[in-house]
């Protein structure tokens, strides 16, 4: 089957501190031979629309999501037809990444270098969801969008908050404006999560800020871990996104990361362990945050 390519993610590097502040202690650096998986994301895969009317059905295939053996992980949206194994047909493919089941953390610095595509329809993001969803649902768990650019605007990035009673249209939310298109160049994207504010940055100018205050009367649940999401997603709704670009249009775009991290909460200065979620591996999804030494976390991960 004939399939026609029209985005590309990539990405490089995934790190996490929750101990003292600017300590690292996670990363990934997405080292691997060409084709091959990252270890450590799990794919979600179907095409049920993903709460946005998303076109795309989201697969396990590597020819949506590899590393190419630069030190990148891959994520591609093609228009191709495919029925996912939830028995939806769908005209585009593309891949959904989560850390969920392998990590997830509470506070600190999560960023992310990255180059965005553009071009009608296109909407690339890099986000983080309350690792609660299953009992809280969503938007109850809490959702943080670290940076969205829809591929029709690619000098505008988007930074939004997600909680109950101020979601999707409702969610606070600011743009970062660029001069230049941020398709054309790595930008670091970032946010600083403490209890009691989140704040948005893009090559280090801060351009958003939400505490608790902003969403009152409403609840704050902010205060527990939360997993990392990268995906590609195609002609989602948001600002003129429903028109795919026509096929002449369908060449390579591509969003490349080439690092993501999280760093320390800047008040846990004496502290000498973290609370984090980590699973040995899939089916541990029972297990409940443990306080870890940081030594041990950083020899583990062999960091």
């Amino acid at each position: 089957m004939l399939a026609t390519l029209l985005s590309v993610v990539v990405y490089s590097v995934i790190r996490l501190t929750p101990t003292q502040p600017g300590q690292l202690v996670f990363h990934d650096d997405f080292d691997g031979p060409v084709g091959s998986s990252p270890t450590g994301w799990t794919n979600e895969t179907g095409g049920n629309g993903w709460g946005n009317n998303e076109l795309e059905s989201y697969t396990q295939s590597p020819a949506n999501s590899y590393l190419d053996g630069k030190g990148h992980l891959v994520i591609e949206a093609r228009q191709q037809h495919t029925t996912g194994t939830d028995g939806i047909a769908r005209d585009y493919t593309s891949a959904r990444l989560v850390s969920k089941g392998h990590f997830s953390l509470a506070y600190g610095r999560f960023e992310a270098r990255v180059m965005v595509p553009k071009g009608q329809g296109i909407w690339p993001a890099f986000w983080l969801l309350g690792d609660d969803i299953g009992t809280a649902g969503w938007p109850g768990c809490g959702e943080i969008d670290v940076m969205e650019v829809l591929g029709q605007q690619p000098n505008i990035c988007h930074g939004t908050l997600h909680g109950p009673g101020y979601s999707g249209a409702a969610g606070p939310t600011a743009e970062y404006v660029s001069k230049t298109s941020l398709a054309n160049d790595f930008h670091v994207y970032a946010v600083e999560w403490e209890s009691g504010y989140v704040r948005w940055y893009v090559d280090g100018n801060l351009y958003h800020t939400v505490t608790p205050g902003s969403v009152a009367p409403h609840h704050w649940v902010f205060n527990h871990p939360f997993f990392l999401i990268r995906t590609s997603q195609w002609a989602a709704n948001g600002p003129e996104t429903r028109t795919a670009p026509p096929s002449s249009r369908s060449k390579w775009l591509s969003i490349m990361c080439e690092f993501i991290s999280w760093r320390a909460s800047r008040k846990a200065k004496n502290t000498r362990s973290v609370s984090v979620n980590f699973y040995p591996d899939d089916r541990s999804n029972s297990i409940k945050p443990l306080n870890v030494p940081v030594k041990a976390l950083k020899n583990f991960l062999a960091i």
